[in-house]
């Protein structure tokens, strides 16, 4: 597989090709998160007292990311993180849909048609290779549980899993309330991260909530809600 973002990383955890598939509320919201994160490492973009900045005007070529770029371009520099958030929800199709293109054009993923009761027809995301996503688990596991030190991108993950309330992905229910606990001490502990409001996932889980707020709150179109 070719270089792989943290976005690419979380989208993947998301999946799992053994069980029923299952809708994630703040599943797009995490992937924005986790985009403006690999945003922030490529020195692209920087986030600071709850917002925004421009650091470069040279695109990405990630369709995801450079979505994400571009429209730190059009608003003005120190741009509230929530309504960035907001907006860019507001496109939450397009943008799972450009991440998706880009994993299939690495080989990760395939869209396969099936039939729902062998008779109704969909489609659904299959990971081509499930090595990848095996090992992230494995390695946040050792990191929650075990207490081993791993690679700052694990801590990354935690952070958004967390305030994406997608911790089960990972932990089973007996292990539930010890994981949600050890992750809120590992990410406090942290001195080193590429934001500090990225960091607090009390604000960022409040984010969440407002984008939810603004999403019912808007017009009649779809939307958020789309």
């Amino acid at each position: 597989m070719k270089q792989t973002f943290l976005c690419e990383q979380f989208y993947l955890l998301s999946i799992d090709s053994k069980k029923d598939h299952r809708s994630y509320p703040y599943l797009e919201g995490g992937l924005i998160l986790a985009g403006l994160l690999d945003l922030q490492h490529l020195q692209l973009i920087k986030i600071d007292e709850e917002k925004i900045y421009l650091q470069s005007y040279q695109m990405h070529p990630h369709s995801f990311l450079e979505k994400l770029q571009k429209h730190v371009t059009l608003v003005p520099n120190g741009y509230k993180l929530k309504d960035y958030f907001l907006n860019m929800l507001y496109e939450k199709n397009e943008l799972r849909t450009q991440l998706e293109e880009e994993l299939m054009a690495k080989g990760v993923l395939e869209r396969r048609k099936k039939k729902f009761l062998s008779i109704f027809p969909y489609v659904d995301l299959v990971i081509l290779d499930d090595s990848q996503r095996t090992s992230l688990i494995e390695e946040i596991r050792h990191r929650v549980l075990h207490e081993k030190d791993t690679e700052k991108y694990i801590d990354e993950l935690l952070l958004i899993l967390s305030v994406c309330k997608m911790e089960e992905i990972i932990f089973s229910i007996s292990e539930l309330a010890y994981a949600k606990k050890r992750i809120q001490e590992i990410l406090s502990s942290i001195d080193q991260f590429p934001s500090l409001p990225l960091k607090n996932v009390e604000y960022v889980s409040n984010v969440f909530v407002y984008v939810d707020s603004g999403c019912q709150g808007g017009d009649s179109g779809g939307g958020c809600n789309s």
